[in-house]
């Protein structure tokens, strides 16, 4: 086993239990616990990369979970049909009010208005939790919305004509850029907590960079996603039919 010691061993192992445990909890028909499935074991070997003081390696690694966990249950969805939204948490009802946006351009998608106020509230909750539980909470609830935004994104390729291509329409770019300042802020706001048990000494400084460009990529989704959200619309309804 030492391969899964090596970068890429690693890497690997991460999105193969990512796509294991997604697997597992669509067979299981069990809403509840496939979020679990697919975060505990991720979790548990972050907190031990942060207490091998290896929070930049932590980072990337919690990268390629998000990316698997956006694969993995995108597809998982395309494949098992929109009754897999049984399974996951709040999925139909964000199919819902995004197919509305879809229908009709109105809604939270492309109102600044709306989503900005939304996307605080989130960001404070997240922030918040991830101090308090070392982002055990977060990290959870995070894996939650990456399964309702990736069944609202299978469920597009159902009605679509050209999947692959409607997979990567559906997860947009700056939906893509706040996914990864989340994972960035997920490691480092579970750093003081755990330093805190083990009784190091925790320092900000090293970290002022990641912690820039996480918020760097909260501001560039807000632009993004007022400029490019229209735009998103009338390219998603090129090749998706909507019932």
């Amino acid at each position: 086993m030492r391969w899964i010691h090596t970068r890429w061993g690693t890497l690997t192992a991460i999105v193969l239990w990512t796509f294991l445990a997604t697997g597992c909890g669509f067979l299981f028909h069990n809403r509840w616990l496939l979020p679990v499935l697919q975060t505990l074991p991720i979790y548990v070997y972050m907190i031990h990369r942060i207490r091998q003081g290896a929070w930049r390696m932590a980072i990337l690694d919690m990268a390629a979970w998000a990316v698997a966990l956006g694969v993995a249950t995108t597809w998982a969805v395309y494949l098992v049909g929109l009754e897999s939204g049984r399974w996951i948490i709040h999925g139909p009802a964000y199919r819902e009010e995004m197919f509305q946006w879809l229908r009709t351009g109105v809604g939270m998608e492309s109102s600044p208005a709306q989503f900005l106020p939304r996307h605080l509230i989130e960001v404070t909750i997240f922030a918040l939790l991830s101090v308090a539980t070392a982002s055990l909470v977060s990290m959870h609830g995070g894996a939650i919305l990456m399964n309702y935004m990736s069944y609202y994104v299978g469920c597009l390729m159902v009605y679509s004509d050209h999947p692959l291509w409607t997979f990567l329409l559906g997860w947009k770019v700056y939906a893509v850029i706040r996914v990864c300042a989340y994972v960035i802020l997920g490691v480092l706001l579970a750093e003081p907590l755990v330093y805190r048990i083990l009784r190091r000494p925790y320092s900000l400084y090293p970290r002022r960079v990641w912690f820039g460009l996480a918020i760097v990529g909260l501001v560039l989704d807000v632009v993004l996603k007022t400029w490019l959200a229209p735009h998103y619309r009338v390219w998603i309804l090129h090749h998706v039919h909507l019932p």
